[in-house]
């Protein structure tokens, strides 16, 4: 059993580099005579840490069950000097003795088991083999669990044999395969036994508090997503940040932000029918202008405009025989945006790969229409006295 597993709260210990070899990836693997930081395994991520200055970024076991640290520098056999990275460390204990608080705590209210267990960077789950339980069942577990965290239980690390755990009856997923040797149980005092190699805390108090962020349908079973200690307290920070920006956007407080967005909703619907008038009405007078325009090809270039403007315009211009053809172009600010060309579809068949062109763009059509975007949609007279000699 590793340094890591016999007592978790150890930061900074010396021992022997015994190996070093070229890692496959780049950098090399070093095994050492015995480690404080945790391989990674049973649903807890890989501690990072140091071996005197060189930083730790990974930590397996191969398939012999040594614990292998990867560095980008090789290192001397002898002693050394190994540091964890207590932040991520006790993170990664909050969330993984959390976890089986959690799920004995699902156990004893729902019957449901745990499946699985996924501890990632932001949010961990526990993945149960029953459906989601309704937010008033949701919120009186998460006041269960926080009252066990509240009565500090001791958590405690031992081993026993496994004959040993047939007879106690302990909550398990079975063995790592070829296990051989002491088996280790963490014990939360009262409530859980299970099987586990991971780092934990030293009792429930040091949790602090476990908030439940969702209750989830996934497949044929469910996720229940939660966050532990310091996590809430990020997650907290974080909704602040948000709701302060949004006392601002909104100009008042959390308590007026439904209404202030209903009424901005409101704002924003009228609006929408009044610009929507507006750009019938517009496209009525262009139209009635286009209407006149002599020659065979007719250009009208807009900006602000999108597809939508640009077919109003076409269906109320666009004269039923109408021997031309309507070029039409609307542009952003940058000059990208979007080009319609419509009328004599034998004409219109001729123009539409070369305005696609010319616009530094990509289109296509049929009937009498081709459309598309550009880079470069407005055009200038030499691409018009290009087009007008294809006609």
């Amino acid at each position: 059993m590793l340094a890591c597993q016999q007592d978790s709260s150890i930061r900074e210990f010396t021992t022997e580099v015994i190996g070093c070899s070229a890692h496959p990836e780049g950098g090399f693997w070093v095994e050492l005579a015995d480690t404080i930081l945790y391989p990674e395994g049973g649903g807890q991520p890989a501690d990072h840490g140091w071996i005197e200055q060189i930083a730790v970024t990974d930590v397996q076991k191969d398939a012999s069950g040594r614990a292998l640290h990867q560095v980008d520098q090789a290192l001397a056999l002898g002693s050394v000097n190994v540091r964890v990275n207590w932040e991520r460390r006790f993170d990664h204990m909050q969330q993984h003795t959390g976890q089986h608080l959690l799920t004995a705590m699902v156990l004893k209210h729902f019957g449901m088991e745990t499946l699985s267990f996924h501890l990632g960077e932001q949010e961990s789950y526990i993945e149960l083999d029953g459906p989601p339980a309704d937010e008033t069942a949701r919120l009186a577990l998460e006041r269960a669990v926080n009252e066990e965290i509240q009565a500090a239980k001791a958590v405690r690390a031992h081993t026993t044999t496994a004959e040993e755990l047939i007879q106690m009856g302990v909550r398990t997923r079975g063995l790592p395969e070829g296990h051989q040797g002491a088996i280790r149980l963490i014990e939360i005092e009262g409530l859980d036994r299970n099987t586990c190699g991971g780092t934990h805390v030293q009792h429930t108090g040091q949790l602090g508090v476990l908030q439940l962020v969702r209750w989830e349908r996934y497949k044929t079973t469910s996720r229940l997503v939660f966050w532990v200690g310091g996590r809430v307290r990020q997650a907290l920070h974080r909704h602040y940040t948000h709701q302060q920006a949004l006392n601002r956007a909104l100009q008042g407080g959390p308590e007026a932000h439904l209404d202030l967005i209903d009424k901005l909703a409101k704002r924003e619907k009228q609006t929408a029918r009044l610009l929507k008038k507006r750009t019938e009405e517009l496209a009525e007078l262009q139209a009635e202008v286009l209407k006149v325009a002599p020659g065979p090809l007719v250009h009208h270039h807009q900006e602000d405009g999108d597809m939508g403007s640009l077919r109003a315009i076409v269906q109320k211009a666009l004269l039923p025989d109408d021997p031309r053809v309507l070029l039409l172009t609307a542009s952003d600010s940058d000059g990208h945006g979007v080009f319609l060309l419509a009328g004599q579809p034998s004409a219109v068949e001729v123009l539409g790969p070369t305005v696609a062109d010319l616009v530094q763009g990509r289109g296509g059509g049929r009937a009498g229409r081709f459309q598309g975007k550009g880079e470069r949609v407005a055009l200038n007279e030499a691409d018009l006295q290009k087009l007008q000699s294809l006609i």
